[in-house]
Formats: C-alpha cells, sequence, structure tokens
C-alpha cells in the first residue's frame, strides 16, 4: 500500500479497518446486485414484454 497515503489518512484519523470494512460492504452490496439483475435479466424482459402486450392486473381497477 501507497505509504505517503497511509501517512495522510492516519494524519486525518481514518481508521483502515472501519474504512476497509464500509467500502467491502458497499461493493459487496452493488456486486450482488449486479449479479441478481444478470441472473434474472431473461425473467425482467418477459415480464415487461408480457406487460406491454397485456398490461397489469391493476389496469382494470384503475379509476384515474
Amino acid at each position: 500500500m501507497n505509504s505517503d497515503l497511509l501517512n495522510k489518512a492516519r494524519a486525518l484519523n481514518i481508521y483502515l479497518s472501519a474504512t476497509l470494512e464500509e467500502s467491502l460492504i458497499a461493493i459487496i452490496k452493488v456486486r450482488q446486485q449486479q449479479a441478481w439483475l444478470a441472473q434474472n435479466q431473461q425473467a425482467i424482459e418477459a415480464y415487461n414484454l408480457q406487460v406491454d402486450e397485456q398490461g397489469v392486473f391493476a389496469d382494470t381497477l384503475r379509476v384515474f
């Protein structure tokens, strides 16, 4: 790791372990969202096509 970067972080009282943990949580969340979207893309597209062709159930219930 870049020693200058570490020195700047220490000077600013940035706690490396907490910062790493927060960053990992954020990165993992994004990657999991991306994986879920990739795994479900075909189903999402099929549903969107069905809605385009047939509408949604609530269409018949709307009063506005």
